[in-house]
């Protein structure tokens, strides 16, 4: 349990500040903590760890501090009087930043999912060549050629653990397993036949930061302004994995709205042209059946209704069909280009 009295006064001696007020936000032993502290001045600050390692909590600040250099909207990491972003109390570092008023963004219609798509569109653009400074350690996804080998697994142990059942939701999920291995093994195909290998060693398009958890409640809306918020799983990755990410979240009880779908990929290439090499890579993933995987995988499922597990599998059946036809055709070969 974090010491909070001991850890305000290391507070005012990193920074020189004093402290008028301070609110306990939220504290999760060996997780996270977060809280909203208020100097004498008035000036209004969170301060926040992850307890991560200090040199995965360094990337992630310094890429904080890079990227509102580049003009990304985000709450910047404050220097410490010894010019660090963190300082460490009890074995942990902590940073602090500015304080971002505002709420969650919507996600309610399709024009609130395009305003995120297009925040997330500026925030890679700009993350594309940044130069950390020397001794900062570069996190990067696991290689996609083993994500997926382990995600194909995942869904087969599933199957052969679970998928005795002839109704019910594990019935459901049991017979929809076919055509989403059956697609999975196609977009591991289509990866390994990709310029992936070159693009993962950096040699092939800009790589890009992705935010990781990219949803509403982790963009804020004030003044009609939107801005990113809790950078914790921040890494270097394809854009798809943000674009998947925000997409399911705005999916959920709605029916597939490929006129929507389409728009999302449009807006975002407008921001970004990406080259055709990372397009390509784009689409793939897109392909790959994440969301499919991880309802298992976490077994999200056992909240749900049957009714909803069911709405759930047709809704990503129809996006993964609409994915294949559109970027893969019938046959799914290699170097087929797409159009968004």
């Amino acid at each position: 349990m974090v010491t909070t009295e001991k850890l305000y006064e290391k507070v005012e001696a990193a920074y020189d500040i004093r402290l008028q007020s301070h609110e306990l936000i939220k504290h999760k032993a060996d997780s996270s903590f977060v809280a909203k502290l208020i100097a004498e001045s008035g000036e209004a600050y969170a301060l926040k760890s992850l307890f991560e390692p200090p040199e995965r909590q360094r990337f992630i600040a310094e890429s904080e501090r890079l990227l509102a250099e580049r003009g990304v909207g985000l709450a910047p990491p404050v220097r410490a009087k010894d010019g660090r972003l963190f300082f460490e109390h009890e074995g942990a570092p902590y940073v602090l930043y500015e304080w971002l008023p505002g709420e969650g963004a919507p996600l309610d219609k399709p024009d609130d999912l395009l305003r995120i798509v297009e925040l997330s569109a500026l925030f890679h653009r700009a993350s594309a060549g940044i130069e950390y400074p020397s001794g900062v350690q570069v996190y990067g996804h696991l290689d996609w050629r083993e994500e997926y080998a382990q995600r194909l697994r995942s869904i087969e142990d599933w199957l052969a653990k679970e998928g005795q059942a002839k109704s019910g939701k594990k019935g459901l999920i049991a017979a929809a397993i076919p055509f989403f291995l059956k697609t999975g093994e196609t977009a591991f195909r289509e990866l390994k036949n990709s310029a992936y290998g070159a693009y993962a060693e950096g040699s092939a398009g800009a790589r890009t930061l992705v935010h990781g958890d990219l949803h509403n409640k982790n963009v804020l809306i004030h003044g009609g302004s939107l801005k990113l918020i809790d950078f914790e799983d921040v890494r270097y990755d394809a854009p798809s994995k943000d674009l998947i990410r925000i997409h399911s979240m705005y999916a959920k009880r709605r029916a597939f709205e490929a006129k929507t779908f389409r728009l999302m990929l449009r807006r975002y290439l407008e921001i970004y042209p990406l080259a055709q090499d990372v397009r390509r890579l784009v689409e793939i993933d897109l392909l790959f059946p994440h969301v499919f995987e991880r309802t298992l995988r976490k077994k999200k499922y056992k909240k749900m209704t049957e009714e909803e597990v069911a709405f759930w599998l047709e809704h990503e059946r129809r996006r993964t069909e609409y994915v294949m036809k559109r970027f893969f055709g019938s046959g799914a070969s290699a170097g087929k280009e797409g159009k968004a």
